[in-house]
């Protein structure tokens, strides 16, 4: 879910906040483990919207949580 942010800034601390929450809840992380797989296995992309907002999406690689594969 995005949020209308006018700094670029607030909308990279929405995204990293928001992907931290989701590895913590739904994968059962610690956060300093969150941190650590967010560093090597997370994307983010920075968007404009048309009317001046800005967004930032986060997005993890599925292959990090494949059980049993050598990474």
């Amino acid at each position: 879910m995005m949020r209308r942010v006018l700094s670029i800034d607030d909308a990279m601390r929405d995204a990293f906040r928001k992907m931290r929450k989701f590895l913590m809840g739904t994968k059962g992380l610690t956060e300093d483990e969150a941190h650590s797989l967010m560093s090597v296995g997370v994307d983010f992309g920075i968007m404009q919207v048309a009317d001046g907002n800005w967004g930032v999406h986060a997005i993890v690689k599925k292959r990090f949580f494949l059980v049993g594969l050598d990474l």
